[in-house]
């Protein structure tokens, strides 16, 4: 690898890079002469110069009332820069406290169709320790063995699940069956019959349609899993 490329790597410009390399086939010299050299206008050179005495590459001295510039060591320079890396690793741990709460933004993934879904219920069995549903217990029959898979390695991770689900025989077999598979039901007049199904875990809610689409989709926000955590909760009161 080439000078220039080198330093170039070590981050600096094209303007910088020629400057500098004035300066070291000038050996020392004034602005006005290095200003010649690189066919920079002088007030840029006064800029860069600026720069390059920051990160320790370049310093001044006066020779008869003339300001003239010339390399450092380089190795003064990497010495510097290690510093600096070292004090800003030293700071990392404010760093990614600030980021992750300055940044956090909601994420929302789409899932089509039932290989889609059982992407989503697979997600929800790895991560969850507790899963709050509202649900048309009908879904069920798209998910075929699957969903007693399901089942079954949610309760052999002792995962609980509280869900509130439109009355169906179906749905009234779920609540027999719940205390054996760590599910409370709590079930809610036909009337509010919907085809879809709505899922919450840490901070993310995964909603489920089936009836025209066969799909699915995660929110992952700590805001908005909250909302509808304390929504789940004032249902599950009232009923």
């Amino acid at each position: 690898m080439n000078l220039k490329a080198s330093l170039k790597q070590f981050g600096l410009n094209k303007k910088q890079t020629d400057t500098y390399i004035a300066c070291l086939e000038l050996g020392e010299a004034s602005a006005y002469k290095i200003s010649q050299h690189t066919k920079l206008p002088r007030s840029t050179c006064y800029e860069v110069f600026n720069e390059l005495i920051k990160r320790k590459l370049v310093t001044t001295f006066r020779k008869k009332k003339v300001k003239y510039y010339t390399v450092n060591n380089i190795k003064e320079a990497i010495e510097h820069e290690k510093s600096n890396l070292s004090n800003l690793e030293g700071a990392l741990p404010e760093f990614n406290a600030l980021y992750k709460s300055g940044t956090e933004k909601p994420n929302v993934r789409l899932y089509e169709g039932i290989s889609g879904m059982k992407t989503v219920v697979n997600e929800i069995d790895n991560e969850a320790d507790e899963v709050l549903g509202i649900s048309n217990a009908e879904m069920l029959i798209h998910f075929g063995p699957f969903w007693e898979k399901h089942i079954q390695k949610r309760v052999a991770n002792k995962i609980p699940a509280r869900t509130i689900i439109t009355d169906s025989e179906k749905a009234r077999e779920r609540a027999e069956k719940g205390p054996k598979e760590l599910r409370t039901v709590k079930i809610i007049p036909a009337k509010f019959v919907h085809n879809s199904t709505i899922v919450i875990w840490k901070n993310k809610v995964a909603v489920f349609t089936y009836k025209k689409e066969m799909m699915a989709f995660i929110i992952e926000s700590s805001e908005y899993a909250k909302s509808q955590k304390q929504m789940f909760e004032f249902m599950w009161g009232i009923i």
